[in-house]
């Protein structure tokens, strides 16, 4: 009885193989001579918006799915930057000008608790000198008239080495300039997004 066992075992483990070799040589054949890469666009009319183009890719303008002008982006990272070298630096009119670049409101909040940032501490009076050199590296969060930019700052206080802190910054059109609404480390995730 054993040896019926093992021949009809052996019998479907050849049909089986047989098969999966038929198979395989099938749809090798049918891409090869014709069947195509299924991703491929049909021979029938389109009604996109892309008519008459040679591929999506060529006609799609990115920027024009943005919900603020290119310009206007810059002008935020622009703001955003300057908003940072200001925030680690210990510059005289740090007050001030943590006033003009912010929310009335949060810059009331910056100024009333004499926010220093992590890089400075209190230092004496004139003994230290801040370097700061800040970029943006990226979006977190970007709708119309708002965006949260993730922003590195290298810190250098006199006397130390340089320190490199990543943060985020929320912005909002006001008016005609962009200002600062909430300025976190970007580790928190989107707290003080507004």
């Amino acid at each position: 009885m054993s040896n019926l066992d093992s021949s009809s075992r052996r019998a479907v483990l050849v049909v089986a193989a047989i098969a999966v070799v038929v198979l395989t040589v099938g749809l090798s054949v049918t891409r090869i001579l014709g069947g195509g890469d299924p991703a491929e666009p049909s021979a029938a009319p389109s009604s996109s918006p892309t008519d008459g183009a040679d591929s999506p890719t060529e006609s799609t303008d990115v920027a024009a799915l943005l919900p603020n002008s290119e310009s206007e982006l810059r002008r935020a990272a622009a703001v955003a930057t300057e908003f940072t070298e200001v925030f680690f630096g210990a510059d005289g009119d740090r007050e001030q000008r943590i006033t003009e670049l912010a929310v009335p409101e949060y810059a009331d909040l910056l100024t009333a608790q004499e926010i220093l940032p992590p890089s400075v501490g209190e230092p004496p009076e004139g003994t230290a000198e801040t370097a700061v050199a800040a970029e943006v590296t990226g979006i977190r969060a970007l709708s119309t008239d708002s965006v949260t930019y993730l922003v590195r700052a290298d810190v250098t206080v006199s006397g130390s080495t340089e320190r490199r802190f990543e943060y985020a910054a929320t912005l909002v059109l006001h008016g005609d300039s962009w200002l600062v609404t909430g300025f976190y480390d970007a580790a928190l995730g989107d707290s003080g997004a507004g």
